[in-house]
């Protein structure tokens, strides 16, 4: 997990520093997004789709950002 309130690194999904690692980046914008595909980026997440994350601050505060946090498969 990556907190970063740089908007120049968010996207659907992003390249970290050019090795070829995908991540899910999280903000408002990204969830609607996955929302609007009939899917939810929490969850996918939390089931560990996508083991790197790139979290706005704002996220920390959410409910179900303390939810995965504390879920064992998110804490591995």
């Amino acid at each position: 997990m990556v907190i970063t309130p740089l908007n120049a690194l968010f996207g659907q999904a992003v390249e970290i520093s050019g090795l070829g690692v995908r991540a899910a980046s999280v903000n408002a914008e990204t969830r609607q997004a996955a929302a609007n595909d009939n899917r939810n980026l929490l969850a996918e997440i939390e089931d560990c789709q996508w083991p790197p994350s790139i979290w706005s601050p704002e996220r920390l505060i959410d409910p179900a950002t303390d939810r995965i946090l504390r879920h064992p498969s998110f804490r591995m």
